[in-house]
């Protein structure tokens, strides 16, 4: 039995004045209307009406769930209003996960613009240093890189940023330029932890095409690209990351591109969410609103992709790579 539906109906035979014109109100025959009310009845174990040949009155019970049942309905009419807003209108909050050195130093104006642009809506941000479970962490949409998601996720390609070596000044001036990848061996190397490749650095010509497996050393390694960032700027050595988290140290002077024309598997960005299907307004919005945002502005050389069924994921833990 629908619970719900029966209330409705039991609602509308006491405002109605009886069965026959609350079975005309809702468009039912008067048998459906009577078969209702007595399901009801059973089901709540009380007697919520007394017949008789002048008509219905409603027993004492039957006013406190009546009571109790207007309240209900008129909760559910409510929410069920908030949900068709939703879904035509962009408001209330979608939860939003990203890599921590991608949204501290790339998100806040992107994000800022959005949050301007449909008022109505909040963000709920969270930044994560290693690799999370989305549908664990109750998130709408995750910003990712090298997909592995879940078959109940959906990837969306938006971006592939170049990834290139970069050093401070200082570290160049006191040990030189390396003029080919297999040169690095001699250099002090800062790595993400776990090295990818086992201590391997994987670096292609964008000229020829060569691939060169190349050998790194270091003597620090770390889960947060901004500290390796940090501590190439400061002359500890060279950091191989994407373009996209050196761009103010570049601008500042503080770091430099080493081998030209040398680049690192590139960083794909994913939006990764759940279905689609009655999905509220506000997080469709974001999602669209992202992928424009993340394909215009960090130098993405991949168009953005239709969304595809995901297979099984990690989520970005760094955004850099080593």
């Amino acid at each position: 039995m629908d619970r719900l539906r029966a209330l409705t109906v039991f609602k509308a035979v006491v405002d109605n004045c009886g069965f026959s014109r609350a079975a005309d109100v809702l468009n039912l025959s008067r048998a459906a209307v009577t078969r209702t009310v007595q399901e009801l009845e059973a089901l709540l174990g009380v007697r919520l009406l007394e017949r008789s040949s002048r008509g219905i009155s409603v027993t004492t019970i039957g006013r406190d769930v009546l009571a109790h049942a207007a309240r209900l309905l008129s909760s559910y009419d409510e929410l069920a209003s908030l949900g068709r807003l939703s879904a035509s209108e962009p408001l209330g909050t979608v939860r939003l996960l990203t890599p921590a050195a991608y949204g501290r130093r790339y998100l806040g104006p992107v994000l800022s613009a959005f949050v301007q642009r449909y008022p109505k809506v909040g963000i709920d941000l969270g930044l994560r240093e290693r690799s999370l479970d989305l549908v664990a962490e109750e998130f709408d949409v995750a910003i990712c890189t090298e997909p592995d998601l879940r078959d109940t996720l959906i990837a969306r390609r938006v971006a592939a940023t170049r990834v290139g070596t970069f050093a401070a000044p200082a570290y160049v001036a006191r040990r030189g330029i390396p003029r080919h990848p297999t040169e690095l061996v001699s250099h002090d190397c800062l790595g993400a932890r776990p090295m990818d490749f086992a201590g391997h650095w994987r670096l292609r010509s964008s000229t020829t095409g060569e691939e060169c497996l190349t050998t790194v050393n270091g003597g620090l390694r770390c889960s947060d690209s901004d500290m390796l960032v940090a501590a190439a700027s400061h002359g500890a050595g060279v950091v191989l990351v994407p373009d996209i988290l050196v761009k103010a140290e570049l601008e500042r002077g503080e770091l430099v591109r080493l081998l030209p024309g040398w680049e690192g598997p590139p960083q794909v960005t994913y939006l990764a969410y759940g279905s689609r299907r009655n999905q509220p307004m506000s997080t469709r919005k974001l999602v669209d609103y992202l992928v424009c945002r993340l394909r215009d502005d960090d130098g993405s050389r991949a168009p953005p992709g239709q969304p595809v069924p995901a297979r099984p994921a990690t989520l970005l833990n760094t955004g850099a790579q080593a």
